[in-house]
């Protein structure tokens, strides 16, 4: 999931990463993954020689699933502890950790934990349209494309005075953020 801060040449450590990926914690797979990548190996051996990967993992998916939930159990509670020290890291972590990881993606993704474990700010709307879309109710068992049309329809025939209006709630709303975020970064 994450990428080590290496040049990609000479594998040299970049000086300007202080976090190697290796450091970061690695979102564990689901219960069932983890029964198939500890159990693959085995019921490949009992299969005869060249057997396609597919004829052993559509035997692991039916023993996973006959198989008790007791046994299902163990699985699901090592998945269940990973997954919450995957959950914790980010609790604890140095926001400054969002700026130790080169890819872009990745930056996000540590974005996205730290907002949802309440440690940064939500990112306020790119443009006050987007503003007016998130505030607009959509209609029960209305589809997305047909609701989004109804907002362009309704935001086209507000008057410049109106939607300048969100434009600068807008501003105001990033503004704050910068500043709440600068503030957490260097604090």
């Amino acid at each position: 999931m994450f990428r080590t801060c290496f040049y990609s040449m000479n594998q040299t450590v970049n000086p300007l990463c202080s976090r190697s990926a290796s450091q970061l914690p690695k979102k564990l797979p689901n219960a069932y993954s983890l029964f198939v990548s500890e159990n693959y190996k085995l019921f490949k051996s009992k299969l005869p020689p060249n057997t396609l990967s597919k004829e052993v993992l559509r035997q692991l998916g039916e023993t996973w699933s006959t198989m008790p939930m007791i046994k299902k159990a163990e699985y699901i509670k090592r998945h269940d502890e990973a997954a919450n020290e995957y959950e914790n890291f980010f609790k604890t972590a140095p926001l400054r950790l969002i700026y130790d990881v080169e890819d872009k993606k990745e930056q996000k993704l540590i974005m996205k934990k730290f907002v949802e474990c309440g440690r940064l700010p939500k990112k306020p709307p790119a443009s006050g349209y987007a503003l007016f879309v998130s505030r607009q109710k959509r209609l029960p068992g209305q589809k997305s494309q047909d609701f989004i049309r109804s907002c362009a329809e309704r935001f086209s025939h507000l008057t410049e005075d109106e939607k300048q209006l969100y434009k600068d709630e807008v501003g105001a709303m990033k503004q704050e953020y910068d500043a709440l975020f600068a503030k957490l970064m260097n604090g």
